[in-house]
């Protein structure tokens, strides 16, 4: 539509100019036929570009495509059909034994108006072609970041498999044998007693972080069942392991941009360790929102609480926050003593 605009002001200009030069070169024309003689042709230079544009597309689709033979065939079509509709126009209107000048520049008008028709026509297309590689373009600079990302996704799950099938069963190993250990020793002195406990606490602290570390090499339950049913088996399995009764109130109708759904993931994951490692708390609420063009993450819990960081909570805090951030997100933590303790996450909903 914009490219036929252009040609009818085009050929309205054309028409205000032919309408000067007929009056001062006093052309032999009926004054009620004279003014209507911009209109006519900013008309017929629509139907130029209209009949230009469907030329073409014809041609492409018996198998000539956009090129030079193509623009050449519209662009006669496009005149031929005008000047056709030109002279039906005079016959109808008892003018068609004009003076020579009148129909030469008639003809000369209307062909113009049918030459930058096609030739607009063409010029669209060129660019319809430009947006169309810089679509592509984009999609392949999507496709490098999405095997990018699968790359390392690969290698973090074959780096988790490593992890779990080596040196997770060796801890275990080394834990075995300590039990065994104590149960062969029959009157061991306190000191081997606290060295050997001291030995079965290091490893199973060395089993707990490396159980972490698995967890946050391979997200795969969030990538294979998507946020909701992620989020959802984390807190029944801190419910379980805990007997901690939690209320999940999960509302968020539209799709989070991945980024966005990663970092909610692991905020909760996060949240929960934390809630399961200082707060003592007898009942905990989880709410997912989209609320303003904005995913609200809320968990609240009824435990301790805390008035002044401990170097252990500020760590985590700290880990949550710098997520948070990363996306473009607000982060911010509400907690009192004896009281409980509320995370408030702020993600945008849209890139």
């Amino acid at each position: 539509m914009k490219h036929i605009r252009k040609a009818m002001l085009l050929g309205f200009v054309f028409g205000v100019f032919f309408l000067l030069l007929a009056y001062l070169g006093h052309f032999e024309i009926k004054k009620q036929f004279i003014w209507t003689i911009p209109f006519l042709v900013s008309l017929l230079c629509g139907l130029g570009v209209i009949v230009a544009s469907f030329t073409s597309k014809l041609l492409a689709s018996r198998g000539i495509p956009d090129g030079a033979m193509n623009t050449a065939i519209s662009f006669v079509a496009a005149a031929i059909v005008n000047i056709l509709v030109m002279l039906i126009i005079m016959s109808l209107s008892g003018d068609f034994y004009m003076q020579e000048e009148v129909l030469l520049f008639s003809i000369l008008g209307l062909a113009g108006g049918a030459a930058y028709g096609a030739y607009h026509f063409r010029i669209e297309r060129v660019r319809e072609k430009m947006r169309f590689l810089e679509e592509l373009n984009k999609k392949n600079k999507q496709l490098q970041e999405a095997t990018r990302v699968l790359t390392i996704t690969e290698e973090r799950n074959r780096l988790s498999r490593e992890l779990h099938d080596s040196v997770s069963q060796g801890l275990h190993g080394l834990v075995y044998a300590m039990h065994s250990l104590r149960h062969e020793l029959t009157q061991p002195s306190d000191r081997t007693t606290a060295i050997l406990s001291h030995m079965e606490a290091t490893a199973q602290a060395t089993l707990s972080e490396l159980r972490t570390m698995i967890q946050e090499l391979k997200p795969s339950l969030l990538a294979e069942q998507g946020l909701e049913e992620s989020i959802r088996v984390t807190v029944h399995l801190f419910s379980q392991r805990m007997e901690i009764p939690v209320e999940i109130d999960y509302n968020l109708p539209q799709q989070v941009l991945p980024e966005v759904e990663l970092t909610i993931y692991r905020v909760t994951q996060e949240a929960f360790a934390n809630i399961e490692r200082h707060s003592q708390a007898k009942h905990v609420q989880l709410k997912i929102s989209d609320e303003k063009d904005q995913v609200l993450l809320t968990i609240s819990d009824d435990g301790k609480g805390f008035a002044k960081m401990s170097s252990s909570h500020g760590n985590g805090l700290r880990n949550m926050r710098q997520r948070v951030e990363e996306v473009g997100g607000t982060f911010d933590i509400v907690s009192k003593p004896y009281v409980g303790t509320t995370l408030i996450a702020k993600f945008p909903s849209k890139g």
